[in-house]
């Protein structure tokens, strides 16, 4: 029998993603962005946090989706690879635990949304959540070197 799985949920524009809650480290507000020469485009700069420095990426642009407004945006602070990782969204609404039997592939009918960065869509009551591959969505674009 497969277990709920637990996720943070946040929102980019208006629909409602799930990351696995084990990633999050901690949820900040958007402060100011500086942007670095010559990073790849889902790269929108670097912010400084207490003693590190941490890449804030525009998760919206490889989801082919659009923040509400990116002065106003939520930074949730994930852990990719050893690293803080930044992910610039709308808002973080929410902990969650998911039955994993509501939980369905992406249907490549989608078209408002890449689904190549999705694990699946699950259903709760009346919510759809898109859930995310960190993994994939980050290593896109960006090269993890050990």
């Amino acid at each position: 029998m497969k277990q709920d799985i637990q996720l943070i949920l946040f929102n980019i524009g208006d629909k409602e993603f799930g990351l696995d809650v084990e990633r999050a480290c901690e949820v900040i507000p958007c402060g100011r962005i500086t942007p670095v020469p010559t990073t790849p485009s889902i790269i929108s700069g670097i912010i400084p946090l207490r003693e590190l420095i941490i890449p804030i990426v525009a998760i919206n642009k490889r989801l082919c989706m659009n923040l509400k407004d990116d002065e106003k945006g939520t930074v949730l602070i994930v852990e990719w690879h050893g690293e803080k990782i930044g992910l610039l969204v709308d808002s973080v609404c929410e902990i969650i635990s998911l039955a994993s039997t509501s939980i369905e592939p992406p249907s490549p009918v989608l078209t408002f949304i890449d689904t190549n960065y999705l694990d699946g869509i699950g259903k709760l009551n009346d919510r759809i959540i898109f859930l995310v591959n960190i993994n994939k969505l980050l290593s896109a674009e960006m090269k993890y070197h050990a």
